[in-house]
């Protein structure tokens, strides 16, 4: 039976909205308001924020099998990944190369139930993601890409099985920043440092990354509700790149983390500087990066309860951890959300 219609927002984190469109039901990680703020800025920025990085399918069911279909809306990348925990153990991970190219899907099982490819087609997919012997209720968490938007148009379970929210984790993690805050380029989303250390602080996620952003508080919305207990914030990359001077990266932190405060007070804040680059000694109008992150670090010290974490010591620098020489892939992710926590723990 399908229980799409049945699932409300209780069934879906990382969000901060579900609603039904034209092409089934769209999650949104963004409000309203951010989103029409990125809509006028460029193309770029609400293509990203569109895309379901931290977004989770969760239910609790008794049912052998699990099925769901989706169509791709938008995607900021071609490829896509989909990895499912079942009783808190990875059972399967799902990955399209190109989703306008549906043979390219690969599904990667363990031994613990069966999965298969039910539909694909250029844009659309029907997956069962799992198939067991036995009926039993299970925990089931469906991480979803961070890389396109989906919506979804089927989630099939046996007919006449119990299927339930599952209870979300009393703290809760807000992460803002760029593409790698959203988990580019990942091929899990498990493995995005987001996820990985929402999973390590047993917290609840909404991760806000959008690719190509940069400190910019008319971005950051004040009506946000989410209350967060822990908030990270790695910008600075792209204001490098794009040749912001000392002066105008300093104003911008400033005014960033103005907002941010006042909407969290009382709130533990951590800001990153960015992590190593291929390009880094490259010099632009605020210097080097590493020069350029110095500046972001002291100026967010003049506020209180915000951590600054040099983003130097979250990863090695090596470049085989950045295949396109900006962007961690799984295993960099690990490293940069095993030393993250490593930080906030000592904090």
């Amino acid at each position: 039976m399908d229980i799409l219609e049945r699932l409300s927002g209780d069934y879906f984190g990382g969000v901060v909205g579900v609603e039904w469109g034209r092409d089934g039901v769209l999650l949104k990680r963004v409000t309203d308001g951010q989103m029409g703020h990125y809509e006028g800025c460029n193309d770029r920025w609400p293509l990203r924020a569109h895309c379901n990085a931290g977004c989770v399918l969760e239910l609790r069911t008794d049912s052998r099998v699990l099925d769901i279909s989706f169509s791709v809306v938008m995607g900021a990348r071609q490829y896509l990944g989909l990895d499912v925990e079942v009783d808190g153990q990875v059972v399967r991970s799902v990955y399209v190369d190109d989703f306008s190219k549906p043979e390219q899907v690969v599904i990667t099982n363990n031994a613990r139930g069966e999965a298969r490819v039910i539909l694909a087609e250029a844009g659309r997919f029907t997956l069962r993601l799992f198939e067991y012997a036995e009926q039993k209720e299970r925990t089931v968490c469906v991480y979803l890409p961070q890389s396109v938007a989906l919506a979804f148009t089927g989630v099939v379970v046996d007919d006449g099985a119990v299927v339930e929210p599952v209870e979300r984790p009393q703290r809760k993690l807000l992460c803002l920043g760029d593409s790698i805050t959203q988990g580019m380029d990942s091929k899990s989303p498990m493995a995005a440092y987001t996820t990985q250390l929402a999973r390590l602080l047993d917290a609840e996620l909404l991760n806000q990354g959008v690719g190509g952003h940069v400190f910019d508080a008319d971005s950051f919305d004040m009506g946000l509700a989410f209350d967060a207990d822990v908030v990270t914030i790695a910008y600075g990359t792209n204001d490098w790149n794009g040749n912001k001077t000392v002066s105008e990266i300093e104003n911008n932190v400033r005014a960033y983390l103005t907002k941010v405060k006042a909407r969290f007070p009382s709130v533990d804040i951590y800001v990153l500087s960015p992590i190593w680059r291929v390009i880094g000694n490259e010099v632009r109008q605020g210097g080097n990066l590493w020069d350029f992150s110095q500046v972001i670090l002291k100026t967010a010290q003049a506020f209180d309860r915000v951590t600054c974490i040099d983003g130097l010591v979250l990863m090695p620098h090596q470049e085989y951890l950045l295949p396109d020489g900006t962007h961690p892939n799984d295993e960099g992710f690990l490293y940069y959300a095993l030393n993250l926590y490593r930080v906030i723990k000592r904090s």
